[in-house]
């Protein structure tokens, strides 16, 4: 739309541009903002007393407060500690109408976040506390280890004496009473892996399945004579049977005298009158095979407990 009216000079005026309303608007807004922006301002420092710039236009200044109310302020970025307070005291409620416990109640429930971390914060265990956990744990730990290790070294030893025991020294248990007076039923003796054997000696040996238990009297390629009365002679020599209760010819089935076959050993027994040894063929001379071990020690009954001769 153009205006075609002329100057005072007859010359067509210049043409005045058409007002478009998009301009006032902008302007309108960019007051709006300019005055949002002030407030905004002045909320932040606490100001209350603010003052909005007068304007000539009553119109405008409408506009202007009506854009200031559709459009709120830019919000700031607060920290979060700010925020935590603000967000309390929008819920702190007054005192009016509460009671007591009621107030403490809200409150405690507006600082619900804060309270929570804090609470956490006292559950969290020490460094002392934690070091004395881990030295109770790591005891426990070594305590189990040194207790499985003692166990294990007591079964090794344990396996070691039981079979040291079974192969180099057997222990017996005396059944009979062929060896009375040195040897009674029911007692325990210890013997001990050999091979030579002097007269005197007492050894155990196989025989039918059981261990026998004998007093040598003479070795291989030994001549053994008995009298009558009992006395034995080896070679010739009559030898010293201090261990005897009473001497005895018993009943042998051998003749005399008798010499003892190589690789064996003649043995009697210490009840001369009931034992049967050397003296019968059913047992006759013990081959180096069939012997055990020397008998050497007693331990039981404890009141004899002691070495044997």
């Amino acid at each position: 739309m153009r205006d075609d009216r002329l100057d005072n000079n007859g010359t067509q005026a210049p043409a005045t541009p058409a007002i478009d309303g998009s301009h006032i608007k902008g302007r309108k807004a960019l007051q709006a903002s300019r005055i949002v922006s002030v407030k905004a301002r002045r909320d932040m420092h606490g100001d209350t007393d603010l003052q909005v710039v007068e304007m000539s236009d009553n119109t405008m200044a409408a506009d202007v407060l009506k854009l200031a109310k559709l459009d709120p302020p830019p919000k700031t970025q607060l920290s979060r500690s700010q925020q935590t307070n603000d967000q309390v005291q929008m819920i702190e409620p007054t005192a009016d109408g509460l009671s007591a416990d009621n107030l403490s109640a809200h409150k405690a429930v507006a600082a619900g976040v804060p309270a929570q971390a804090e609470e956490k914060q006292r559950d969290l265990p020490s460094t002392a506390d934690l070091r004395e956990a881990y030295e109770k744990v790591s005891y426990r730990d070594r305590l189990r280890k040194s207790i499985v290790s003692t166990t294990n070294i007591l079964i090794v030893v344990a396996a070691i004496a039981v079979l040291t025991a079974m192969l180099f020294l057997p222990v017996l248990r005396i059944y009979g009473h062929s060896m009375n007076n040195t040897l009674e039923s029911g007692e325990l003796v210890v013997s001990l892996k050999g091979a030579k054997f002097n007269t005197g000696d007492i050894i155990a040996f196989y025989y039918n399945n059981n261990i026998l238990v004998k007093r040598v009297i003479a070795n291989s390629g030994d001549w053994v004579d008995i009298d009558l009365d009992g006395n034995v002679y080896v070679n010739q020599q009559k030898i010293e049977e201090p261990y005897l209760k009473a001497k005895a010819f018993g009943e042998p089935n051998i003749d005399f005298p008798y010499q003892v076959p190589e690789d064996r050993v003649f043995v009697l027994g210490d009840n001369r009158a009931v034992s049967i040894d050397s003296r019968s063929k059913s047992m006759g001379c013990v081959s180096s095979e069939q012997i055990v071990g020397k008998v050497v020690f007693r331990i039981w009954p404890f009141d004899r407990l002691g070495t044997l001769k």
